[in-house]
Formats: structure tokens, sequence, C-alpha cells
């Protein structure tokens, strides 16, 4: 590999490392601008579409008059740089800036990308790219998924400094390299691109689809990205044969990373990966093509990009008849196929050299930070034996941690959510997010688990990524899904139950604004747990009981079904309400001490309330060590330490 390409090698790693990045950050954004109507947020996110393809025209021109290296250097740079101002802005400039920096970084990654074509072509293309992924799954990891614009720390500003003065390292470096002057295959790059922002360099959405702790989704997803940089980089010196057999089971894998789950995906995740670079390298390369054709093979990118991804979030809000992973396992076969299609008219020639060498150190950067993960988030704690004849619950829908902008945002605090979950016993968590770009891609479960110590089972409810969580201070057991019938409108539901000193706690959200389909989830809701004689239901029943009034009726159905201690409030400031409540109900227990909790985090405030359960010790300490055991104590305390443990239910 000559200077040229390794210097552009590392020019599209570090574009594509911003992008991921920004558009990470635009997902809250955009999601913030929902609560306003859904037109606002599509037409926000067409209009940085077109925005970032109408940018990527202009620095063409300009490239035409200066240099191209040097506008790629500029663009880079304020992409990078202007991200360091992201922490201080809030309201309608937080929004329009994040949203102008995702166009900008779409832009940098097409002209970063011609760059890499006339130097290197495919090849150096995909490679720089997987290898750009790699390091945004690191920064992941680093920040366990709470990433650096929506932090108030030091972790939050080294992160954003250390990849801003890099971007500017890797553009002045490039200033003097010349672009391809025209190219082709650009569909399938953005498809590619699509299922990198989604799944591939999303560490969150990896640790749930196979079903690990973030030191195996690390691990998974940096093997993924260091594979698909290789084979990258030896597309065109692969034999015929070599090249064909792993494509083919790349499109297998890629079936099974998306539609399959646990060790099916993560055996398959890194194969998909790998596969998928491949293809594009194979699809994208150096071509003669119009000036007009130019412009449209910018928007062919950003529309390839984009498009799967919109699809794929639409069941975050109503029924889809294609799952968000069908979309993406459509589009990586596409690429592969692709890649194969074209495969076949190019002969064997050289492969792309000194890859080798960052393969290596993004290997043992993979594997140095899934140790440290491992060792300081994932090992077994001190666990108390004490008794909880008074626990404190909780209840509360987390809005995948984003506070809306009438509450002071928009801004994504789990910080926040972690400080509210201090002295509570048993927390009922509704909208936890894992690995949603709307919802930043955080793994809440990974996150909260981490920094709490508390014990933390997860089911998916509206698809697999935004679901329902409980926490407790002490093992809980008996964790199970509930499968609640579907709003004809909304999406899919369900509840998560466990057992825990002596009783039964569910957590669900519920279609509070559609009358028979909010009672028909509480009549399958109650029907679940109608074999435990204690339980209690932390839950949110939509916008007709933001008010804290009790008259929604999901609520009417659970009173007609035996449950009658009910906990409430409602969240307001100067009289107007400011947050919206869930509802805390019980079977054979008593709820007291009721208060709501103002903090951020969300655009709901908690609900806590003492729970008097009327369980006992077990006589024998051994029977079961989720079970209440001996030393009896009132304390509601979550001070102590318990296992981090984290258990999925359900798919």
């Amino acid at each position: 590999m000559d200077s040229a390409q390794r210097r552009a090698l590392g020019l599209v790693a570090m574009a594509a490392w911003l992008l991921i990045d920004s558009l990470r950050t635009a997902g809250p954004l955009l999601l913030d601008l929902s609560e306003t109507g859904t037109a606002t947020a599509v037409f926000a996110a067409v209009a940085t579409a077109l925005g970032a393809g109408l940018i990527a025209w202009i620095a063409s021109e300009t490239a035409r008059h200066f240099s191209h290296g040097g506008t790629v250097a500029f663009l880079l740079a304020v992409v990078a740089l202007f991200r360091l101002a992201l922490p201080v802005l809030s309201g309608m400039w937080l929004i329009g800036v994040g949203l102008y920096l995702l166009a900008l970084a779409l832009a940098t990654v097409v002209m970063t990308a011609r760059v890499a074509l006339g130097n290197g072509g495919g090849p150096a293309l995909l490679a720089g790219t997987s290898l750009g992924a790699g390091a945004a799954l690191a920064e992941q990891a680093l920040l366990r998924t709470y990433d650096a614009p929506w932090r108030q720390d030091e972790w939050g500003w080294n992160a954003l400094a250390v990849v801003a003065i890099l971007a500017v390292v890797n553009g002045i470096r490039c200033r003097d390299l010349e672009p391809a002057p025209s190219s082709r295959g650009w569909w399938a790059y953005g498809l590619y691109w699509a299922a990198l922002l989604f799944g591939f360099a999303n560490l969150a959405w990896i640790d749930v689809q196979a079903d690990v702790r973030m030191s195996g989704g690390l691990i998974l997803g940096m093997l993924g990205a260091v594979l698909g940089a290789h084979l990258a980089s030896q597309a065109h010196a692969l034999t015929l044969p070599l090249r064909m057999g792993i494509l083919g089971l790349g499109a297998v894998a890629a079936a099974l990373a998306f539609l399959g789950s646990g060790t099916t995906a993560a055996v398959a995740l890194p194969v998909a990966a790998a596969a998928a670079a491949l293809g594009a390298a194979l699809a994208i390369r150096p071509g003669e093509v119009s000036p007009a054709a130019r412009l449209g093979a910018t928007f062919t990118f950003i529309a390839a990009v984009l498009v799967p991804l919109a699809l794929a979030s639409i069941d975050r809000f109503a029924q889809v008849p294609l799952a968000a992973e069908a979309v993406m396992a459509v589009a990586v076969i596409a690429v592969i196929v692709g890649g194969g299609v074209r495969g076949w008219a190019i002969p064997t020639g050289a492969a792309l050299g000194g890859v080798w060498l960052r393969v290596g150190v993004f290997t043992l950067l993979g594997a140095g930070l899934a140790g440290w993960t491992w060792q300081t988030y994932e090992q077994p704690r001190a666990t108390t034996t004490d008794f909880l004849a008074t626990p404190v619950a909780m209840t509360w829908n987390v809005h995948q941690g984003i506070t809306p902008s009438d509450q002071g945002g928009p801004a994504l605090r789990l910080d926040r959510v972690t400080a509210a979950l201090d002295g509570v016993d048993v927390a009922m968590l509704q909208e936890v997010d894992r690995g949603g770009l709307l919802g930043g891609g955080t793994d809440m479960v990974e996150y909260l688990a981490g920094e709490t110590g508390m014990e933390i089972s997860y089911a998916p409810a509206a698809g697999r990524q935004v679901g329902n969580a409980i926490l407790t201070s002490r093992p809980h057991t008996a964790v199970h899904t509930i499968d609640l019938p579907e709003a004809p409108d909304g999406p899919a539901r369900s509840a998560l139950a466990v057992t825990f000193m002596g009783a039964e706690f569910a957590s669900a959200q519920l279609s509070g604004d559609q009358e028979e389909a909010a009672t028909a989830q509480a009549q399958a809701l109650a029907d679940a747990v109608e074999g435990s004689e204690k339980v209690v239901v932390g839950a949110d029943l939509g916008e007709v009981f933001g008010t804290g009034e009790p008259d929604a009726p999901a609520l009417a159905a659970l009173t007609s079904l035996g449950y009658d201690s009910l906990a409430h409030g409602s969240a307001t400031v100067d009289g107007e309400q400011a947050a919206g409540v869930g509802v805390m109900i019980g079977r054979a227990v008593t709820l007291d001490e009721v208060s709501v909790v103002a903090t951020v985090g969300s655009d709901h405030a908690p609900l806590v309330a003492r729970v008097t359960t009327g369980a006992t010790a077990p006589g024998d300490a051994g029977e079961d060590e989720g079970d209440p055991q001996p030393s009896a104590s009132a304390s509601p305390s979550a001070s102590a330490s318990p296992s981090p443990s984290v258990s999925v239910s359900g798919d």
C-alpha cells in the first residue's frame, strides 16, 4: 500500500466514525420533533437528506477551483469541531445544529469516498469504512453507549476532543489527495451504510440481538469490523470460487443475523458484516459517468442510507407488515448479491496491502476494551440476603432516557435516570431502549445494570429495541414475558413480570387511548399473573392518565378484577401538568407513602410507593436465593450491591 492509500484509509475511517456518531446524536432530536407531529420529524429528516446532497454538490464544485483534498479536510474539521458545541446547546438550537451536522457528515462521507476510490478503489473505501465502524464501536463501549454529546462529564468532553483532533490531523494529512473522476455502485455503499448504522456498528443492537453482555457484543462487533476490513482489502485478490463462496455464505448469515436471535445471531453477525463489506467493495468502483449522473449518485447514496433506516423505525410507532430486522436483512442481501454480480466480471488481481497492521491494532483494542468492560461492570458482586417486608417500588416510563423540549430538552440523560433509582428496591420501567436509533442507540439495560449494580431483566415490546425492564436491589426470580393483544393502529405491546420479596411485580405500557384494546390488554395481564396471590403492576396507561385522574379504561378493568390498592399522582408546575405519570395498582398488597419524583430523563415523572406485601421470610435460608431470605429487615434501601446480572425474556 502506497502512502496515498494509507492516508485515504485513515480519512475514510474518520469520516465513517463521525457519521455514525452524528446519526446517533440526531436520533433523539428527530424523536423530539415527532412529539409535535410525525409530519414535523419527516420534514426535518427529508430536509436533512436534501441538505446533505446539496452540501456534497457545493463541495464538489468548490473543489474544482481549490483542491478536493483540502475541501474534504475542511468539511471533516467542521463536523468534528462543531460537535464540541453540542453539549452547551439546547432547544431548537441543538436540534438545528445537530441535524445540520448530520447533513455535513453525510456529505463528508461522499467526498471522502471519492478520494478513496481514486486511491485504492472499492477495497480502500470499504476497508476504511469498516475500520471507522470499529472505532465507533470501541467508543460506544468506552462510554457504555451513553454518547459523548449527551454526557455532562469529562468522559464526554474527552471523547469529543479526541475525535476532533484525529479528524483534523487526518484531514490535513490528506489535503493533497485527488478523487476518482467518476464512480458507480453508490446504491450498494448506501445500503451497506444502512446496515452499519442500524446493526453492525450499533453495540446495543448487537447486545440484544445476540443476547450477550456488552463485552460479548463488543467482541462480535469488532470481529465483524476487522474481518470486513480484511476481506474488503482482498476483494480483487480473491479467486472467483472463493469470492462467490464467501458471498453466498454471507447471504445466509445475513438472514440468520437479522431474523434470528441468541447464539444463531451471534455466530452469523460477524460473517454477515464481513461479507457485506466484501460485496460493497466489489459493487462500488471508479467508472465513467456524466456530471448529472454524479449528482444523482450522491442522492442515490443518501437515499440508500436513510430510506431503510426510516422503514426500520416505523414499528416504533405502529404495526407494520415487515419487521425492522427483515428490512435490514433484505438490504444486506442486496449488497451481497450486487457484489456477487459485479464480482463475476472482476479478474483476480492485487490485494490492497498494509491493512493487516490496522486490523491487528483494532483487534487488540477490541479485546482490551472487552476485558475492561467484563471486569469492571459484569463481575458478580456481593449479594445481601436481607428480606424486605416493605420494599420501595417505582413505576416509570423512561421514554428511552430522553427529556423532550417542552420540559427542558431535548436531552438524553441516562445519568439522571440512574440517580432517580437510588433508594428504590424494585423499579418497573417502560420504553427502555436497547439500540433504537431514535433513542440515540443506547443500551439502557447494560448501562443501568452497570451503574446501579441492580439485578435487571428486560423484555422487548415495540420491536426488539424498545421494551419493559424491571430492576431489583436483591435477586429476583420467575422472569417471564406476557404477550398482550395489539391495538388496531398501535405498536406491539408486552409486559414483563418477576417474583421479588414474596410478590409478583409486572411492568407494562398499555394502549390508554383505545378503550377496547386497553381493556383487553389489562385482562391478558391479569390472566397471566392469576396464579400469584400478591401482585403489583406498574404501568403507563397512556395520555388519558397523564393528569393523575384514575379514569383510564385499563385501570377500570384491573379494578374490576380485584386490584384494589392504587397509587397515582400528577407532576405539575404552577398548576400546569409538567409530565405524564404512570400508575401502580396491586392485589393483596398495600401501597402507601406515594410520591411523584421531580426529575428529568423522560417525558414522564416516576411514581414511587412503599409496598407492604404481608409476606414473611422463608424458614430456611437455602430454599431459593431469589425468594425472601432470613435476617428480616424493613429497610427499603437499595444500598446493598447485588450482582448486576442481565436477563432478556422473549423475542
